[in-house]
């Protein structure tokens, strides 16, 4: 039945009572179908067990392999009554209707654990109304929304808890029906707790333990008829220990719950021979018994499912490419002492990584006092920018993280002790307050648990609130495996206080013996290097003026004669730590060369090489001269090889007699020219004994041959993802693949688009598009670019080299395009020319444009025209040559003045010498009604040389000095200027200098700009 406002109602029956419950809509584990959850028929019939329709039972629907789906639920039966099957223990004839006191949808924190492994939002108090035919209004005013909360909650809590103790009372019921001779014999058979393995498992949150098991209060001894006073007092001490024994698995404590079951245990021996004559008490500690080895087996089984997906974190295996940063990282609270449980969205927190030490950092050759499990990397954390966004993309990868800090785990060479519990949390000091653990400056054993277990708390609650909206999506549990390189490269931007010029926690790359990245903390580093080893290299590196980022094991050194590097050379093969080298070469290495390069770097840990040398022509290599490449051919075939970059070599593809190895490598690039027509079948070799490769760069002779070439023999020998093609400065093709092959990334620079235009027409699946054609007023007609715009709907970025003169037109060319075609996803638009940019992150939203001159080199009418028509969306301005006149200042104002926004300039860059009273006054008023946050001024003229002109310059400065940030002024003698500017007002000032002309001038000219034979 559907309701007015499209919501799907359930008819229920009990009795003579009918009423109608809100059903849930499809999600992906029920196929899309509708269905009605147990609980909310519990909600207004408490003690249902089951529905059915006439005569047949309905079942629970069940997962793919026949387990049921957690919470219970039965599919929606639409026009079908449902007739309530329930405990008449728990709902007398005389029962009523549950009212429900509202009919919005709450979360309830005593339900989190029911949704586990489930993609439903957690349980909420579902909206209920009467049958059709007996809805009346409510005539009692509504309570207050916190009080009425309150209520709503400490109902359901009840009413769940006691329907679901009454399924256990059942379900104690039936075995005892189905196996009474069983327990006749029970005192003589030796069936108790003995029979479960005894297990020690980590500690399980109450909040992770399924919520199915409800445990059923015991009565007390005066309630059963005992035929001792040591009896009563022996079942007195085991409802004790019971129910000490749920506050230990509710709070997590499992090793002490194991302690308390112990002596139950004992108990439970001592009552057997009583147990066998009163079968009410029987009846009592068995119910007890089974419910404590249920709870403790859903703890096991939820610490199963972590476990699971902490593996599934763990062993995933990295390459260097794909772990630019570390890949283990957790959150704790940035402040102990100001831990807010009441409003947990006002806490702050510090991300910290931790060290992936294991048995590969583990030195067999010396004996190590430092454990090598994961830990938390000593460092004073980073800040997190945009927290809400971060935690919505990291927060379920981080939540399994901390529960493995929390609970241990040993996998894969990994091991995590568990965190030994110290202080209980919520307990009380001397005054009868909460003790709250004092501020931090970095974590140790003493609040670490405190930490994450506050992390773990934080981030339930976050995620629950995020996913309520969402049931449909991926499952959180699902997220954690799916944490890339790419996912990793972005994390970075979300830290506050990085120090770009040093590596993440002072962390070390590592590659271990199968090739892949682990990054550890210093002390494990140097557990696995030979400090004696590393000085050696260090010194010949530094001797001849190379570089060691020891963080990365990078080396890069320029070696001159073969002498220094057979030295280099021997410390390299010692030196394992070292993972990536540049080396040039520069002599013109020989045949035997080559092969003492090839054995070095066959015995070393090297996996990337960037190679640059030139191979001898001299006559005493004639005999080489078609072989001299095979070494190098070999040392592709390295197995420990990822990553090879080979430039000012030539003969790589013609000079080799034997045929390519299968190798391990994922990056080739070569800066030999290509003659497609001839080594095309040696290109096809490497690609054949390639199948890891995703990524080529290689010179070429004609780029849309070998573009064509390369695609179709990749196609059924490797996965390429990046095709890089060079025909000199001024031809260059770099696209990208994704499934299949298909293009969806090209940046092109052409010499023109025409030729290039049958590649441009088969393109139909771009989302990233880059034109730089050096052939400039290629745009006068846009008509190829709005029909790649049309072909390629999955079209996002567009990036367009042309004049200034162009940017108008063109923009409004694609933007119309974009209009018209509604399935068109294009949004970021950029057309540029040097530093000079047009660009708006939305094509549909005109006001978000932005203009940027950053060079003056333009034509007078073209600069005047981009003024008048955008000068309101002007944001940096660089005025540096006399090409600004009094026009430019004058079309700016206007333009500012007339537009709604007014004057977004906010970067200034003035450099004039020549410049009249009437440049200086239009610009003074847009200067003046900008906010303006850098404004950077050079004055190159004596004051004396012309007093007008100096003083025109003295009245702008005082009429602008309130955003001036910087002042040069470059003259023989500046005393005039300290004169005449002893009274002005700089309060931005960050700097101001006076130069004498021999010196380098500040804020000179850029790159480029200076060209008079360059026009835009």
């Amino acid at each position: 039945m559907t309701g007015d406002n499209g919501a799907l109602w359930q008819t229920l029956q009990y009795g003579r009572q009918a009423v109608e419950v809100q059903a849930r809509p499809g999600t992906a584990r029920t196929q899309g179908r509708p269905f009605v959850l147990l609980h909310d028929v519990q909600d207004i019939f408490p003690g249902a067990v089951r529905l059915q329709s006439g005569k047949r039972a309905l079942a629970f629907m069940v997962d793919a392999e026949g387990n049921k789906l957690l919470p219970l639920r039965v599919p929606y039966l639409p026009e079908t009554p449902m007739e309530v099957v329930v405990t008449e223990e728990l709902l007398s004839p005389r029962s009523s209707l549950k009212k429900t006191p509202s009919s919005s949808i709450l979360r309830t924190p005593s339900t989190t654990s029911l949704n586990s492994g489930d993609d439903l939002p957690e349980r909420t108090s579902r909206p209920t109304r009467p049958a059709r035919s007996s809805r009346q209004p409510s005539q009692s005013p509504k309570p207050p929304r916190q009080r009425l909360q309150q209520q709503e909650y400490a109902e359901e809590k009840r009413l769940v808890e006691q329907a679901q103790q009454q399924q256990l009372i059942e379900q104690a019921r039936q075995m005892q029906l189905v196996d009474k001779r069983h327990q006749r014999q029970y005192s003589g058979s030796g069936h108790d707790l003995e029979s479960v393995p005894h297990i020690k498992p980590p500690p399980i949150p109450a909040s992770e333990v399924p919520a199915l098991v409800i445990p059923r209060k015991p009565r007390q001894g005066s309630n059963i008829s005992l035929s001792s006073e040591e009896t009563r007092s022996q079942y007195r001490k085991s409802v004790m220990l019971y129910q000490s024994f749920l506050q230990h698995i509710r709070a997590g404590q499992t090793e002490q719950a194991n302690v308390v079951k112990e002596d139950f245990r004992m108990h439970f021996s001592n009552l057997e021979v009583e147990m066998a004559r009163n079968h009410e008490l029987q009846s009592q500690m068995l119910e007890m018994q089974q419910t404590m080895l249920e709870m403790q087996q859903n703890a096991l089984d939820r610490l199963a499912v972590i476990q699971n997906h902490v593996q599934a974190i763990l062993v995933q295996s990295y390459e260097m490419h794909e772990c630019p940063i570390p890949r283990l990282f957790v959150v704790l609270p940035r402040e102990l002492a100001s831990w807010d449980s009441n409003n947990m969205m006002r806490n702050r927190f510090k991300l910290f990584f931790l060290c992936e030490c294991g048995e590969h950092t583990k030195a067999s050759h010396q004996h190590t006092r430092i454990p090598h499990h994961v830990h938390l990397v000593k460092h004073e954390g980073y800040e997190l920018e945009r927290p809400t966004e971060f935690f919505r993309r990291y927060g379920h990868y981080i939540l399994k993280l901390l529960q493995m800090l929390k609970y241990g785990v040993t996998v894969g060479g990994f091991s995590v002790p568990a965190i030994v519990p110290t202080r209980a949390s919520g307990q009380k000091d001397a005054s009868g307050q909460r003790a709250k653990p004092s501020s931090f400056d970095n974590y140790n054993h003493s609040n670490l648990e405190t930490g994450v277990n506050l992390a773990i708390e934080y981030l339930q609650h976050f995620l629950s609130q995020d996913d309520l909206g969402s049931p449909t999506e991926v499952h959180p549990d699902d997220m954690v495996e799916t944490l890339e390189g790419s996912d990793l490269q972005r994390m970075r931007a979300f830290l506050k206080n990085k120090d770009e010029d040093h590596v993440l926690s002072n962390l070390y790359r590592i590659v271990t013996n199968d090739g892949y990245v682990k990054w550890v903390c210093q002390d494990h580093y140097r557990d696995t290097c030979n400090t004696q080893i590393k000085r050696e290299l260090v010194d010949l590196i530094n001797l001849n003026n190379g570089f060691f980022d020891e963080h990365h094991g990078r080396v890069e050194v320029v070696l001159n004669s073969p002498t220094v590097a057979l030295q280099f050379y021997k410390a390299l093969e010692r030196a394992r730590f070292v993972q990536e080298l540049q080396i040039k070469l520069k002599w013109e290495m020989t045949y035997q060369d080559v092969k003492i390069l090839r054995d070095a770097l066959q015995r070393s840990g090297v996996t990337a090489l960037e190679l640059t040398c030139t191979a001898s022509n001299a006559a005493g290599e004639l005999l080489n001269r078609n072989k001299r490449a095979e070494p190098l051919w070999q040392i592709l075939s390295n197995p420990t090889l990822r990553s090879f970059s080979i430039s000012g070599y030539t003969g790589l593809f013609r000079r080799s007699t034997t045929e390519a190895r299968p190798n391990g490598l994922r990056t080739f690039k070569t800066s030999e020219v290509l003659d497609w027509k001839k080594d095309s079948a040696k290109v096809i070799e490497l690609l054949q004994m390639s199948p890891q490769l995703t990524d080529i760069t290689v010179g070429c002779a004609n780029v849309i041959e070998t573009y064509k070439g390369i695609r179709e023999a990749a196609a059924q020998r490797c996965h390429l993802t990046r095709l890089t093609l060079e025909a000199g400065h001024d031809e260059r093709l770099s696209a990208q693949f994704e499934d299949e092959q298909a293009l969806v990334s090209l940046d092109l620079v052409i010499p023109s688009l025409s030729s290039y235009s049958h590649l441009l027409k088969a393109a139909d699946c771009i989302s990233t598009l880059h034109i730089n054609a050096r052939t400039f007023g290629s745009y006068a007609d846009s008509t190829p670019v709005t029909d790649l715009i049309v072909r390629n709907r999955n079209l996002t970025d567009l990036k367009i080299a042309c004049n200034v003169s162009e940017f108008s037109n063109l923009y409004e060319a694609i933007r119309t395009c974009v209009l018209a075609n509604r399935s068109s996803r294009l949004k970021k638009v950029c057309l540029y020319r040097g530093e000079n940019q047009f660009f708006t992150p939305d094509i549909r939203t005109p006001h978000l444009v932005s203009l940027e001159l950053m060079q003056m080199r333009i034509h007078d009418s073209a600069l005047l025209n981009i003024l008048n028509v955008h000068g309101s969306k002007l944001t940096k301005l660089r005025i540096d040559t006399e090409h600004w006149k009094p026009a430019h200042s004058t079309a700016l104002r206007e333009a500012t003045r007339v537009a709604p926004t007014g004057s977004r300039l906010t970067h200034l860059y003035q450099t004039c010498s020549n410049v009249d009273e009437g440049v200086l006054r239009e610009l003074s008023m847009v200067i003046n009604r900008s906010n303006i946050v850098e404004y950077q001024l050079v004055v190159d003229q004596a004051f004396e040389s012309n007093l007008d002109r100096s003083n025109y310059w003295v009245d702008y400065l005082n009429c602008v000095g309130e955003k001036l940030t910087s002042l040069v002024i470059t003259c023989p003698e500046p005393n005039d200027w300290v004169v005449a500017l002893g009274r002005a007002q700089f309060p931005a000032m960050e700097r101001i200098s006076f130069n004498s002309p021999s010196s380098n001038k500040e804020g000179g000219h850029p790159d480029g700009a200076n060209n008079p034979s360059t026009w835009m």
